[in-house]
């Protein structure tokens, strides 16, 4: 368990009260893991012992929580109140069920939390709650003590994505590529109030014959050859996530996958036009899409342009067309249009991207022009010890 800057969390309550009184909502049951760390502080994975957050529209938070949990949430000062109820499984009356029907019982206008387990929603049916995104909303913006956090994330996912960049070179294989995510974790343990619950790095490159899959896991022995590759970062440090992602070339690219790249920067450009404050999200997803559609390419889109950033690798902001989200300065996004030719490989760079006063400010600060992202030295150096890590782990 990991207890968070106090103040912060006092301001993160103070928002969501107010957010409730706008929704007439006269109390707020929280259970998701994201959601319980936002308002806590705390790391806790629930499984099958629910941990609640019981806000009301004014004045403390109270929490109920399996007995086990107990000594150390009041040794930490959680929760001013704290409910206990026993194992799972528990007695006739003495289970989690039994105190938050009588917690909510006299509640008045009760929401959950629209992300809840459906087997929870069930249980607590007798009081009828409504679901509800307040918590979601507020984490919309980010705080400066968020923004910190989210810089230093930022600055490992940059290390992790130089290393890549680095190590890479034709012929060298996926297993090479995901071992430098060790090396960039020892980083953060060594330098940062490490958290390990909330903390996980992730280096991989999707290779060209996945490009039709941005999804698609490669395998161990996946070697990078002939075509698009893209590299990516997923850095969650501390409780914050961040990206970075690039496409690179381990030969010389041709004539048609530097079309494809240009246009994939033209359409990256764009997208960086329209981002500022007050700027309608779905707007800008529409507007990168109709600029790729003019270039033939409306068959070969297989994502929206961009997502929102926080304790989240996808939240709010959504830029996509179907969005209601409207940027404003504190939102961290991503701005990633990509183009995807099956043959022919996969053209993503994706950044993470504070929305400022002023515009725009990208947080992640890797080169993305065609030239820095071919990478055609032997390196000798670094195939030996690939080949040596292939060896040890048993990939041909």
């Amino acid at each position: 368990m990991t207890v968070q800057n106090r103040q912060e969390l006092t301001a993160r309550l103070d928002r969501l009260q107010a957010e409730l009184a706008a929704q007439d909502i006269d109390i707020l049951v929280a259970t998701t893991r994201e959601h319980l760390y936002y308002l806590t502080g705390v790391s806790y994975v629930p499984l099958e012992r629910p941990f609640f957050a019981l806000i009301p529209q004014s004045g403390p938070m109270e929490l109920v929580v399996p007995i086990m949990e107990e000594v150390h949430l009041r040794e930490n000062k959680v929760a001013d109140s704290i409910i206990t109820y026993r194992e799972f499984p528990a007695p006739e009356g003495e289970t989690w069920q039994a105190v938050m029907s009588e917690k909510l019982r006299d509640a008045g206008n009760v929401a959950i939390d629209a992300e809840t387990p459906a087997f929870i929603v069930e249980a607590l049916s007798e009081c009828t709650p409504k679901l509800s995104h307040a918590i979601e909303r507020v984490r919309l913006v980010k705080s400066d003590w968020e923004i910190d956090r989210l810089r230093t994330s930022a600055n490992y996912a940059d290390i992790a994505m130089k290393r890549i960049l680095e190590i890479a070179y034709h012929g060298i294989s996926e297993i090479e590529i995901f071992g430098q995510s060790r090396g960039v974790l020892v980083e953060v343990i060594r330098e940062t109030d490490f958290e390990p619950m909330e903390t996980d790095i992730t280096t991989a490159v999707w290779p060209n014959r996945l490009a039709m899959q941005p999804h698609g896991i490669p395998t161990l022995d996946d070697r990078l050859e002939s075509g698009a590759h893209i590299a990516l970062v997923l850095c969650r440090v501390n409780g914050y996530a961040t990206e970075v992602e690039r496409t690179f070339f381990v030969e010389r690219p041709n004539e048609e996958q530097r079309k494809y790249f240009d246009t994939m920067m033209e359409a990256r450009a764009l997208a960086f036009s329209l981002t500022k404050p007050g700027a309608r999200c779905h707007e800008i997803d529409a507007e990168v899409n109709a600029f790729l559609a003019s270039h033939g390419l409306s068959d070969n889109l297989l994502h929206r342009t961009g997502h929102g950033f926080g304790l989240g690798a996808h939240e709010g902001p959504w830029i996509a067309e179907g969005s209601n989200d409207v940027l404003e300065p504190g939102m961290v996004i991503s701005v990633e249009p990509g183009i995807y030719i099956d043959g022919v490989g996969a053209f993503r760079h994706s950044d993470t991207v504070l929305i400022t006063n002023e515009g725009y400010e990208i947080m992640t600060h890797i080169p993305t022009d065609i030239d820095a992202m071919t990478i055609t030295p032997y390196k000798p150096l670094k195939r030996f010890v690939g080949m040596f890590t292939r060896t040890m782990v048993g990939v041909r």
